[in-house]
């Protein structure tokens, strides 16, 4: 199938539309690397092997429980161009910790909380991807990891 009719296709969402994702509850994601790259290792003797960029991953995806205090993480697991994970969103009594500075823009401290409220699936997703997204890009451009392109083996420009 040609590049033009693939980015014509759109994936069927899969979440309920009348569903409230700030439900207490456990909620099982599965996150893609944009065009299926190979991004984040490879697997080797049936075991996977996370590269620099993987690691970071696995990083962010641990950190989602010292940003969100409503939220623990259950089993999760890597592969080269996706990852599958546990979200529990708890009930917000059942919340611990201080309130602080996302990691990003709180310069040299500790991971801190900032949870203004109710703790929505989206949001967790949305700070993952936007945390990991823009580690990954200082990565490239730092020399550290390859652009999607180069990485795949592709000849056609991507954006990030």
């Amino acid at each position: 199938m040609s590049n033009a009719k693939l980015s014509k296709q759109r994936r069927k969402t899969v979440r309920l539309a009348e569903y409230d994702y700030s439900t207490p509850g456990a909620y099982f994601v599965t996150l893609c690397t944009h065009q299926s790259f190979n991004l984040f290792g490879k697997i080797q003797s049936g075991k996977m092997l996370l590269n620099d960029a993987g690691e970071m991953i696995v990083s962010w995806w641990r950190k989602i429980p010292e940003k969100f205090l409503t939220v623990q993480l259950d089993t999760y697991i890597l592969m080269p161009n996706h990852l599958h994970g546990i979200i529990n969103i708890l009930e917000p009594e059942k919340q611990t910790g201080h309130v602080g500075a996302d990691p990003c823009v709180r310069p040299g401290g500790e991971l801190g909380n900032n949870v203004t409220g109710i703790t929505a699936l989206p949001d967790i997703i949305k700070w993952f991807k936007a945390m990991s997204t823009n580690e990954y890009i200082r990565g490239v451009r730092k020399g550290k990891w390859e652009h999607f392109e180069k990485a795949s083996g592709s000849a056609h420009t991507t954006s990030m």
